[in-house]
């Protein structure tokens, strides 16, 4: 399957999944260990996303659920106008799920 077609399917089920969910509720369904290694994966800024690009590597315990859930809260802020660091870290997201799911290379 095409690599954007997946992405729009993945994107509609996180839709579906998450809609109507308060963004505190999405955020706090991470956990405390996954969202620490949110943090290791994005690094703190843009600096830290730019990094990880050119780095490309999942922490080991990062969960697809988690990213998923990140994924939600990017797109929610990038619909909201703040879309600086979001959207290079929704690509990475996207990667990773890709990697996850067996797409990647």
């Amino acid at each position: 399957m095409l690599g954007w077609l997946r992405r729009l399917l993945r994107g509609w089920r996180i839709r579906i999944r998450f809609g109507g969910v308060p963004t505190r509720d999405v955020a706090q369904g991470m956990g405390r260990h996954q969202t620490e290694l949110l943090r290791l994966f994005f690094g703190s800024d843009l600096r830290g996303a730019l990094e990880r690009r050119a780095n490309f590597r999942i922490p080991d315990g990062l969960n697809k659920e988690a990213l998923e859930r990140y994924r939600e809260l990017a797109r929610r802020q990038i619909a909201r106008g703040r879309n600086g660091v979001q959207r290079l870290r929704l690509r990475l997201v996207d990667r990773a799920l890709d990697l996850m799911e067996g797409h990647g290379p």
